[in-house]
């Protein structure tokens, strides 16, 4: 283009100016716009990359073997927050007919501590038979109590109102009551260690107690004055009743839930306990096998069973537990 005189020089550089000013303000909005899109595309991304995150671990704690204690409870609560509260969440126990609430379990837990620490100082032993106490134990044992958990099921349907010795012999002669009884042996539960063993069960005969006492005595030869047995409800009730006015963590609503939840098999659905049947041929679903396993597989698979929905409901237990100024905040 051709430019005559001064006036259309200045009217050139006047236009072209204000396409520049134009140019340049839309490359700024431009800019500012193409900015914004990426930052809100960051921060979407950024979200759903924590939110699968958070998944990833919440997948990873409730499918990780063994129980949940004390220390993981303190790493998710203080790490990872978001782990409790999606357990918390995803906890629906009516669907699987469960009446107990994480905080019923946590405040029987803290009672029977109180009450079996009063009683007995430091220098005692739980002894968790089967699944139905196995949950409140498992607080406990998060809690500070040395608890050993006795994965044995069906023991009472081997005997009757009439306790004999060829009854009990014919059981000791079951391998896995003899594996059961060399596990218990490798926990401490021998002659050898002087702790109170305190047997717990859930009972409607009470045979399988008496049981399991017997064969304690006789096979791993503890004293006699050594080892005491509990119905867990009385004992529960004894608890209370020690504990007085403290008692009003639990009512009569959260007694019959529990009572009703261990009688209907409900608490082996939230404690990470197996089943493990008299019969070393017996074969279900969710019970360990013994046959072609040597004793250090077979123990090793007791102590890494685990449930997602256990877990879940542990981790909120503990929670529940932890709140209570009754307990050391990092028992051992």
């Amino acid at each position: 283009m051709k430019i005559s005189n001064y006036s259309s020089y200045k009217s050139f550089f006047k236009i072209n100016s204000n396409y520049r000013d134009i140019k340049n303000n839309f490359n700024f909005a431009f800019c500012a716009n193409l900015r914004s899109n990426y930052d809100s595309y960051l921060r979407s991304a950024l979200a759903e990359s924590y939110d699968n995150r958070i998944e990833y671990e919440f997948n990873s704690f409730i499918n990780r073997a063994g129980k949940v204690d004390f220390g993981e409870f303190c790493d998710i609560s203080s790490r990872n927050p978001q782990i409790l509260k999606m357990a918390q969440e995803q906890l629906n126990l009516k669907e699987e007919g469960i009446k107990c609430t994480p905080k019923t379990v946590a405040n029987a837990a803290l009672i029977l501590k109180q009450f079996l620490d009063n009683k007995y100082g430091d220098n005692y032993r739980l002894i968790s038979v089967g699944t139905s106490p196995a949950c409140i134990a498992e607080v406990m044992s998060a809690l500070g109590v040395d608890v050993v958990f006795a994965p044995i099921s069906s023991l009472s349907n081997y005997i009757d109102d009439d306790l004999n010795e060829s009854i009990c012999s014919n059981l000791v002669n079951k391998p896995n009551v003899l594996k059961l009884l060399k596990y218990l042996d490798k926990k401490g539960v021998n002659p050898n260690d002087d702790k109170m063993n305190i047997l717990i069960d859930y009972c409607s005969s009470g045979m399988s107690l008496i049981l399991m006492r017997h064969l304690l005595l006789e096979i791993n030869s503890i004293s006699w004055k050594n080892l005491h047995d509990y119905s867990i409800t009385q004992l529960l009730a004894s608890a209370l009743r020690y504990a007085g006015r403290s008692s009003a963590a639990l009512n009569k609503e959260d007694l019959y839930n529990i009572a009703y939840d261990m009688q209907y098999n409900n608490m082996e659905k939230i404690c990470n306990v197996p089943h493990f049947h008299v019969n070393n041929n017996y074969r279900a679903d969710g019970y360990i096998i013994s046959l072609g396993k040597d004793d250090s597989e077979l123990f090793d698979e007791f102590e890494s069973f685990s449930q997602p929905l256990a877990r879940m409901f542990l981790l909120c237990a503990i929670n529940e537990a932890a709140k209570s100024k009754k307990i050391r905040k990092n028992p051992d």
